[in-house]
């Protein structure tokens, strides 16, 4: 499968797209020993990803995030304390560039 076909079998939401977009620039903003995981955190004032490093915290919601693993472009698990965490795979960062790149072309 090529890289368009790959891209086309991806449908997400556009608030998935705005997540994933704000996942990858927040991460590659970091040096490469400062990229680390997401921890999701859903308190009463609303639901959002925290980074050790990101000097800010990304809103999100649960159902987003989970679609992103189910398309293979998050990783996920959870932290000793329970929370769950999330990182950008290769197909994730693939998928972004490819998203990038059409909106450059109109696409």
């Amino acid at each position: 499968m090529n890289l368009d076909d790959w891209y086309d079998s991806i449908y997400l939401e556009e608030e998935q797209r705005h997540l994933l977009a704000r996942m990858v620039d927040g991460e590659r903003s970091l040096p490469i020993d400062q990229q680390d995981r997401f921890l999701f955190i859903d308190a009463s004032g609303g639901a959002s990803l925290l980074h050790p490093y990101l000097g800010e915290q990304l809103g999100a919601r649960a159902g987003d995030l989970e679609t992103l693993v189910e398309k293979g472009l998050l990783r996920s698990g959870y932290a000793s304390g329970g929370s769950p965490w999330y990182e950008v795979r290769l197909e994730g960062r693939r998928s972004y560039a490819e998203m990038k790149r059409r909106s450059v072309r109109g696409c």
